[in-house]
């Protein structure tokens, strides 16, 4: 029988047990309020973090596509009081084709604009040339060089000069950027080629395909074009494009006096090397630095130019007068040139650079003084360094009975 120390014991160890029950039921109460503090706080921040990677990826990640081509014939074209100035108007052309198409889709002035731009450079600026819009082929590269310093995603690009280069390069860059489901809009400029009719046929009939592209009319649709292009959204940046297609410039045919045939007595005279008479050197005109500085050539066309680079001709015979190795000369000096070919020629000759450099003192020399590219990313221009980026604005001349050459002129 339990005595009544005994049942004291008890009682104290049960009281305890029972305060260290209460403890642990507090200490576990307390842990589940810590933990779902925790919980609410960890909760609240990864929706925070969501929803700004979510306007990140928003912000970066979609964009809008504008490829386009710029071609010698029946492309969207830019305006030419754009072209004609130059760095500056390529500047000006980019900042308005921004503006205008962030005008057109307010919703989109936001995402990132990729712009791709591919023409043939020399075929395009030749006709530009040819038009009059641009003075020689430094203006036209001084547009697109300001075109492209603009933003780093507008690219005016030089697809070389076969005849689908250009079509090729859009219709790659246009599916690969249909293809990514972060570009929300494809704008495509190339209203007056039926040829792109054919790569919007297949998207003609799906509208999720159709939201997705737009299409810059310049010049009017094509015929094919125009029949589907209601199924698109359709624009007309009449700030930034031509509505009237750039044609390569026509040239009249020349009709020669009709000679009349020699009666045959028997004589074959031996053929003889044409001649001509010596050329009459221009004055040396150099910069504030003393460096020699190229006169400006008057414009020739693009088909004087294409003509003359496809002849093997005797530069020194046609430029000056006077072949450098007579009887030993592999070049042609049959042929007449043209006032225009003759420039076209003193233009490719400038091509080359002059072996004295920019100090060359020849009244005679045909070679070129300096890279006529005002920016040159060329890696294999003939050029040295120190012949590019030279100042060509002419200060001063010597007088003209004051020549010294510091090489013989070539036929001597």
């Amino acid at each position: 029988m339990a005595t009544p120390e005994s049942l004291g014991r008890l009682k104290d160890v049960w009281e305890s047990c029972k305060a260290q029950d209460d403890q642990k039921a507090a200490l576990i109460e307390e842990l589940f309020k810590t933990i779902e503090n925790q919980s609410r706080r960890l909760e609240i921040s990864n929706s925070l973090l969501d929803q700004a990677q979510k306007e990140k990826w928003e912000l970066i990640h979609k964009q809008l596509s504008v490829p386009f081509q710029g071609r010698p014939i029946n492309k969207t074209q830019f305006l030419d009081e754009f072209v004609r100035q130059g760095t500056a108007g390529g500047k000006r052309a980019a900042q308005a084709l921004k503006e205008a198409i962030k005008a057109q889709w307010p919703a989109y002035s936001r995402r990132a604009i990729i712009t791709h731009i591919y023409a043939n450079m020399r075929g395009l600026g030749a006709t530009y040339e040819g038009n009059g819009v641009v003075s020689s082929l430094l203006d036209w590269y001084a547009f697109v060089s300001g075109f492209n310093i603009v933003d780093p995603m507008f690219d005016y690009l030089d697809a070389g000069s076969g005849k689908e280069c250009a079509d090729y390069k859009i219709k790659t860059v246009f599916q690969h950027h249909f293809d990514n489901v972060h570009c929300r809009r494809i704008i495509l400029g190339a209203s007056a080629d039926n040829g792109y009719a054919r790569l919007l046929g297949k998207y003609a009939g799906d509208k999720d395909s159709q939201e997705r592209i737009a299409l810059i009319e310049g010049p009017s649709f094509a015929r094919e074009l125009k029949e589907i292009a209601d199924q698109f959204e359709t624009c007309s940046f009449v700030n930034v494009f031509a509505s009237q297609t750039l044609h390569k410039p026509s040239f009249p045919r020349i009709s020669l006096p009709t000679i009349q045939p020699i009666p045959d007595n028997g004589f074959r005279p031996q053929k003889r090397r044409r001649s001509t008479s010596p050329i009459e050197a221009s004055p040396i005109l150099r910069n504030k630095n003393g460096d020699r500085v190229d006169p400006p050539l008057p414009v020739f066309s693009n088909e004087a130019y294409q003509q003359v680079r496809g002849w093997k001709l005797c530069n020194n015979f046609y430029l000056l007068g006077k072949c450098a190795a007579p009887g030993t000369c592999i070049h042609d000096h049959e042929k007449v040139l043209t006032s225009d070919q003759k420039d076209a020629l003193r233009s490719i000759c400038r091509g080359l650079p002059c072996r004295n450099g920019l100090k060359c003192d020849d009244p005679h020399c045909i070679a070129g003084h300096s890279c006529r590219y005002p920016v040159c990313v060329r890696p294999d221009c003939r050029f040295p360094p120190e012949m590019h980026g030279v100042d060509t604005k002419a200060v001063s001349q010597p007088n003209e009975y004051d020549f010294r050459t510091n090489w013989p002129p070539a036929w001597n």
